[in-house]
């Protein structure tokens, strides 16, 4: 009997040894990455091959014990909150051994804008912001909405769409020396994201360089075609005109050149007349002067002229 006891005791004793070197030799399980969206609810299964059925185990993040665990030992969790990113584990209640790790990422909306300043002017104001925290999606758009402070009017929604990269823009048609209440959020695909409220007041004095900005109100929308048909128009018109003063210039250019003196007609119609009549030149010319001599060749010319109405020329 006593030998039977000391084998038994040597037995437990190897069995004992057998499990201790297993678990030296176990190693902890990867982590496993989980994304979840925000105020959804979600699942997290304790999985080990090491764990037996009946086994006892509890969750702990950074530390902590966690009371939402499952008859079956999975972690349930409920309207999941930015807070509840982080890293859990499930535990072997005996020997706190790691059976499954779980880095949670939950998705939200945007976080508040940082650096929301504004500048205000007469009627206008410059708004500028910094996003922060896109919650996890890409930023689609930047809302803003404003009205006169301490007032029951409506929200003015800036009617411009504001693009996800843009850091500032410009609000118009504002009312000189009144404060007004800002405000200016972020959306992605899961919402609108935390509002930020600035309080700011408008100006005085009418500046040149506001005026400037506050007629150009409207020029983002302006449709380029009509520009270029009003241009195309124009220049159409100068091309007409200045066809036209260039026909009446060459008109009057020949003109002049026709009814220029040595060209009238009446004054070099007198030779062929000369030619084919022989007794036209003896009509005008009395008997005296046909037989001129050059000294009497100038009182002929005067003569021949005033009878004639032509002038000589000395060839």
């Amino acid at each position: 009997m006593i030998y039977l006891k000391l084998l038994a005791k040597c037995v437990l004793l190897l069995n004992i040894f057998i499990k201790v070197k297993c678990v030296e030799k176990r190693e902890p399980p990867s982590k496993t990455e989980v994304i979840a969206n925000f105020k959804t609810n979600l699942t997290l299964p304790c999985e080990s091959a090491a764990r037996e059925e009946g086994d006892i185990v509890r969750w702990v993040r950074k530390g902590k014990n966690s009371w939402s665990v499952l008859d079956n030992g999975d972690l349930f969790l409920v309207n999941l909150e930015k807070n509840d990113s982080g890293e859990y584990m499930c535990l072997e209640q005996d020997n706190d051994e790691i059976l499954s790790t779980y880095v949670v990422h939950v998705k939200t909306p945007p976080a508040a804008l940082e650096n929301v300043t504004v500048i205000p002017r007469t009627v206008l104001a410059v708004l500028r912001w910094h996003v922060r925290d896109d919650g996890g999606y890409s930023i689609k758009n930047i809302t803003i909405r404003y009205k006169l402070a301490d007032s029951d009017d409506e929200w003015h929604i800036n009617p411009h769409y504001i693009s996800s990269t843009a850091t500032q823009t410009d609000i118009y048609k504002l009312n000189p020396n009144s404060t007004y209440m800002f405000q200016i959020w972020a959306s992605n695909e899961l919402g609108a994201g935390e509002i930020t409220t600035v309080l700011a007041k408008t100006r005085h004095d009418i500046q040149e360089i506001e005026l400037a900005r506050h007629l150009l109100d409207g020029a983002e929308t302006f449709d380029t075609r009509a520009w270029l048909a009003a241009v195309a128009i124009v220049m159409t018109t100068l091309l007409i005109l200045t066809i036209g003063t260039c026909c009446v210039l060459y008109r009057d250019s020949h003109a002049a050149f026709y009814h220029n003196e040595e060209y009238d007609p009446e004054r070099i119609e007198l030779m062929p007349n000369v030619i084919t009549n022989p007794g036209y030149y003896e009509e005008f010319v009395p008997a005296k002067y046909c037989n001129e001599s050059p000294d009497d060749e100038d009182e002929f010319t005067s003569y021949f002229a005033s009878r004639t109405g032509a002038r000589a020329v000395r060839v």
